[in-house]
């Protein structure tokens, strides 16, 4: 996946990017420039950037694929895991709803744990090139 950005800030090797929405969104000039942009992240680099600085990035699309399984398909295996255990458990069906809620919200804060610690590293994996 690649993406364009737009340099905001330069810290020394620190770097914040707004980045844009794809191509195919920018091309039409129905939005203003403010609603192009798609967010801002800060990245580290050894680039010789400067403010106003046009930049592209990509990540593997392997990364991706991975991200969109925990975030999509992992939590609803959380769901069907807790109503499963407490149903060979042999609890009563609102105890076993209830533990999918549970097993659903345990998930998410498995994931805030794991952004928190291993997040960083997932940034290292995005490349940025300056725009010619």
């Amino acid at each position: 996946m690649e993406a364009c950005g737009i340099v905001k800030k330069v810290d020394g090797k620190k770097v914040a990017i707004s980045i844009l929405k794809n191509s195919a969104c920018g091309s039409c000039d129905k939005c203003s420039a403010d609603s192009k942009k798609a967010g801002e992240q800060s990245f580290i680099t050894d680039l010789s950037l400067k403010e106003g600085d046009h930049v592209s990035f990509q990540i593997e699309d392997k990364s991706i694929l991975k991200l969109g399984v925990f975030i999509y398909l992992f939590p609803a295996f959380a769901i069907f895991l807790g109503y499963f255990v407490a149903s060979t458990l042999s609890l009563t069906e609102p105890v076993r709803i209830l533990s999918s809620f549970v097993s659903f919200f345990l998930y998410y804060v498995f994931i805030f744990i794991f952004d928190k610690i291993w997040g960083k590293s997932f940034l290292k994996k995005i490349s940025i090139k300056k725009a010619e």
